[in-house]
């Protein structure tokens, strides 16, 4: 995997939104209900709030926290003052871009969106982090 990683570069990495590492599961863990923490329907309810919000916030259907420019980034991603330290320290820590930087700002938007939030708080922030997961393993392996 390191090695893989090494051809990766930040600027493609900067295109992807969301990057996860997902681990195997065990065959048992399956055919448990243990570890189902939502239901579908309170995803979907989830996903319907995320998107009322964008249609008031944007006026269009055709408009979403993905696609905000830069200007809108900053307009429609306040972060509170914790979220704010935490943004500072992954930018220095990751050495984001700003398409990075302004990439996990959108993910976090929409994390918000989905809890009806109006501003991004820590624990949206740091879900939204969470997604960039190879960056962090990118970083660990430059190390």
């Amino acid at each position: 995997m390191a090695r893989y990683l090494e051809k990766l570069s930040g600027p493609l990495l900067d295109r992807i939104d969301l990057q996860i590492n997902v681990q195997s599961i065990e065959y048992d863990a399956i055919k448990s209900k243990a570890g189902i923490s939502q239901s579908s329907k309170d995803l979907f309810f989830g996903v319907q709030h995320a998107l009322d919000a964008q249609l008031q916030r944007f006026g269009n259907n055709n408009q979403w926290n993905a696609h905000m420019s830069s200007d809108l980034v900053e307009k429609h991603c306040a972060l509170t003052g914790q979220a704010e330290a935490i943004m500072k320290t992954t930018f220095e820590t990751l050495h984001l871009s700003m398409r990075g930087y302004h990439k996990i700002l959108r993910v976090a938007r929409t994390i918000a969106d989905i809890e009806q939030q109006e501003v991004i708080d820590v624990h949206h922030l740091q879900e939204a982090i969470m997604y960039r997961s190879l960056d962090q393993s990118l970083e660990k392996h430059r190390q």
